[in-house]
């Protein structure tokens, strides 16, 4: 297997490909973050603590993508993407 298979197969596995099975830690994060607001930790809110997740508790690396943004098109299948909204509610989680 040739290293671009490698990174492949690799992030075929980080995002659910292959098979169709859903990748557990995809999954997981995105059962966790959809839905909640992302905020720093010297950011105030009045929003409940069921309603947020920290930026500082996600995994490294990452990047938020706010709507309408551009990113870089590098491939890095360790990476997640959280993608988020005006209001930084979570809308979107994967790997790549």
């Amino acid at each position: 297997m040739n290293p671009f298979q490698q990174l492949q197969q690799k992030a075929n596995r980080m995002q659910g490909g292959g098979g169709g099975q859903p990748n557990e830690e995809a999954q997981l994060w995105q059962d966790k973050l959809i839905g909640k607001t992302l905020i720093n930790d010297n950011q105030e809110t009045e929003l409940g603590e069921d309603q947020i997740f920290l930026t500082r508790n996600l995994p490294q690396p990452f990047r938020v993508v706010k709507r309408d943004s551009f990113v870089t098109m590098d491939f890095r299948p360790e990476r997640m993407n959280v993608k988020v909204d005006d209001n930084n509610k979570v809308t979107g989680v994967h790997f790549s």
